[in-house]
Formats: structure tokens, C-alpha cells, sequence
């Protein structure tokens, strides 16, 4: 049985992921995400040691990906 604070807890949404949950999230490897962030492509923040990722960043990234059949060469 759950408490008020689990429920309570359920209901937010979270407002920053580690890399791990930002890949699983997208659905890609920790490898590809990471080598994103260190390219600059996929915007992250820090606090303290912690690598955030917002879910608006990633969402963006995810939206600025080439789609299919398009041509990545500039």
C-alpha cells in the first residue's frame, strides 16, 4: 500500500534526469546521449557533480534530429 507522500511524489513531474534516465527517456544508449552532450548538441547543466538534463532540452534535441531520408551533410 502506498502512503500520501508516494502518491503525492507520483504526481510531480520531475524537472531535471541524469544521463541514464535521459536515454532510457529517449529511447537511445548512454554512449550516443553522453557523446551529444560533450559535442554540444544536447544541452546540459551541472550541479554540483550532477549532470542534469531538462526534459525541455531533450525533447528539443530530439526535435532538431534530422528525420528520415533527410540529408545531414551542410
Amino acid at each position: 500500500m502506498r502512503t500520501a507522500a508516494e502518491g503525492q511524489m507520483e504526481r510531480l513531474q520531475r524537472l531535471g534526469l541524469s544521463p541514464n534516465e535521459a536515454a532510457k527517456v529517449a529511447g537511445i544508449g548512454c554512449t550516443l546521449l553522453k557523446r551529444e552532450i560533450r559535442n554540444k548538441r544536447l544541452i546540459a547543466r551541472k550541479a554540483g557533480r550532477r549532470t542534469i538534463i531538462t526534459p525541455e532540452d531533450l525533447a528539443s534535441w530530439l526535435k532538431d534530429l534530422p528525420r528520415v531520408g533527410e540529408s545531414t551533410a551542410a
